[in-house]
């Protein structure tokens, strides 16, 4: 009789876990709050009209093509460990082992006034983003301040498109004036990246007329400002939050977490003792490893929770998680990048095209990744959309 795995949560863990699972021959029943995976890396461009919408959501059914796999869409409201059981909605349900890839959601730091920013977490954050952006620059307001709070990849990368893509909408409306700022609680921007490309994306920004803050404490968030250290106000048209993430763990029991509401795994990624339990991704820490909150570290632990869970079937021996991470990339507008590949740094239209390319091979499905390929080629030759999704 073939083992049963129930996978909560549908993003890079969830997919790969489901992926492999299903290569072994288990029985996978996956469950998340949207029938859909979501490209997380590449929201920023969805939110600037770079990409549309369905350049970077997939529907499950269309990678996961067998009949050992099943679907529901709903949200894990209780998952026992103890029981291998988990509760959607007002359907409970039992399994030999479970995955917990719950992922994260943005850390609002105890900022005041949060609700007033926009987040960057979702296809709706990124069409609301969009939509924000062409009110403000096709509005009545001939100055405007947009602020980014968070300078790593996610905000980076989102301020530098902003720029590109008002500069678009300038075509049409030439006399808004758009004031950038980057706002980061740290010394430097771009902590996991090394100090050359921490430096080529700081002139990649000034050149590109973003204001950076670095060593800046948000206090607060209001509808048209924001304020700072030494109580300052800064004028803020528009504020997003993307300052870090917390792991979205709301459906585990409390008393089960570590004390940075993390789930406790070891060096096999399973959940400290619960031998088929498995969690991964941005959910989970580790006594002896600090796992970045990246989409490679997550499918490759996918690989080993997988792997785990079939040698575990199979009565043979578990396989540790080795953090190796084969390099970092970021994108810095169209066009332009940078990122340490093995060792090697790569800047401009180069680092651009590997970073590309290798979220391209990320893509699950065959036919999805032919989908983005002449997506994005097309893209290349075409001006940004200004629709409002």
């Amino acid at each position: 009789m073939k083992k049963k795995v129930i996978i909560v949560g549908g993003g890079f863990g969830g997919v790969y876990t489901t992926k492999n699972l299903l290569r072994f021959g288990f029985e996978v029943i996956l469950i998340n709050d949207h029938n859909y995976f979501t490209f997380s890396p590449l929201l920023h461009e969805v939110a600037t009209g770079g990409l549309d919408v369905p350049d970077i959501i997939f529907e499950y059914e269309s990678f996961f093509r067998s009949d050992n796999f099943s679907f529901i869409r709903g949200r894990a409201r209780d998952v026992n460990f103890e029981n291998k059981s988990v509760l959607v909605d007002d359907l409970s349900l039992q399994a030999d082992f479970l995955v917990i890839a719950t992922g994260s959601k943005t850390r609002k730091r105890g900022i005041e006034g949060a609700q007033y920013a926009i987040e960057l977490k979702t296809i709706d954050d990124a069409k609301h983003i969009k939509k924000n952006i062409i009110e403000l620059v096709q509005g009545t307001k001939r100055d405007i301040t947009i602020s980014v709070i968070g300078a790593g990849p996610t905000g980076v990368e989102l301020v530098l498109e902003i720029g590109q893509f008002i500069n678009r909408l300038n075509d049409l409306m030439s006399n808004v004036s758009c004031k950038l700022r980057l706002i980061n609680n740290t010394e430097t921007i771009l902590g996991n990246f090394s100090t050359k490309i921490q430096n080529y994306a700081l002139d990649t920004l000034k050149k590109s007329g973003v204001e950076v803050c670095n060593s800046t404490n948000v206090v607060s968030i209001h509808s048209d400002y924001i304020v700072i250290n030494n109580n300052r106000q800064l004028k803020s048209d528009m504020t997003i939050l993307v300052a870090g993430v917390t792991p979205n763990a709301k459906c585990i029991d409390q008393k089960i977490l570590h004390s940075s509401g993390h789930i406790q795994v070891n060096k096999f990624l399973q959940v400290t003792n619960y031998k088929n339990v498995f969690a991964l991704g941005d959910v989970v820490t580790s006594d002896n490893v600090r796992f970045p909150k990246l989409a490679q570290v997550a499918t490759n632990q996918a690989d080993i929770v997988a792997m785990n869970i079939n040698n575990i079937t199979k009565h043979k021996s578990l396989v540790p998680f080795d953090l190796h991470l084969k390099g970092l990339l970021i994108s810095l507008g169209r066009n332009k990048g940078a990122g340490d590949i093995f060792g090697i740094t790569v800047t401009g239209f180069i680092a651009w095209f590997i970073w590309r390319t290798v979220y391209l091979f990320k893509t699950p499905g065959i036919a999805n990744k032919l989908k983005v390929a002449f997506s994005w080629t097309l893209h290349l030759f075409t001006k940004r959309s200004l629709v409002e999704d």
